[in-house]
């Protein structure tokens, strides 16, 4: 089974849903608002920086951690394979 539209969403009711049997989360609109609010921050920062590759390290890590995050509250990090 497959969670849309649960941007906003507790972790307690992720855990939940999770419990219950979802196996499918989506959290993009998470993920956009961590990479839009730290670029926006990242250039109001540093207004002379044209190449964005160089703003992109924190925007990068911004959207890990939210990733990262939703992973330990749905249980499965540490759960991939390789084949």
């Amino acid at each position: 089974m497959s969670l849309h539209g649960g941007s906003g969403t507790p972790d307690s009711e992720f855990r939940g849903a999770v419990e219950r049997g979802i196996s499918k989360i989506n959290i993009n609109s998470e993920m956009r608002r961590a990479y839009r609010t730290t670029l926006e921050q990242q250039l109001v920062a540093r207004p002379d920086e044209f190449a964005l590759i160089r703003l992109m390290g924190p925007v990068i890590d911004a959207v890990s951690a939210v990733v990262e995050h939703k992973m330990d509250v749905f249980g499965s990090t540490g759960k991939a394979t390789r084949p």
